[in-house]
């Protein structure tokens, strides 16, 4: 049997530590990318509460099953609530290891954004 910090190595090993992007970096982008996917991995209730403008809704319980058929190098941000909040962790890990090679978070959430 694994321990929880044996399965957490592993997939570290398999994609690498969690790239992150800064508030005003994730700002600039936003403006100069049209393209760029911006997830909010939160349940709708929280979304629909409160999120990044331009932002979309795919909570992570869903989100292995919505983005399947997606080109893997599509760009995306992925967020949650605030840097407390592991759901944006979890949501980076499942896209890298389902192949996205360009994956970012942005920790600091929805908390941090509209400070």
């Amino acid at each position: 049997h694994l321990s929880l910090q044996e399965v957490l190595d592993l997939i570290h090993q398999e994609v690498g530590p969690i790239a992150h992007i800064t508030a005003q970096d994730l700002q600039a982008k936003m403006a100069q990318n049209p393209n760029l996917l911006v997830i909010n991995v939160l349940s709708k209730n929280w979304y629909d509460d409160c999120h990044i403008t331009g932002s979309i809704n795919i909570p992570l319980t869903e989100l292995i099953y919505k983005v399947a058929g997606w080109d893997r190098n599509q760009e995306i941000v992925v967020y949650c609530a605030l840097d407390e909040c592991d759901a944006s962790d979890k949501a980076y890990v499942l896209l890298k290891a389902m192949g996205f090679a360009s994956v970012v978070e942005y920790t600091g959430g929805i908390k941090e954004w509209f400070q």
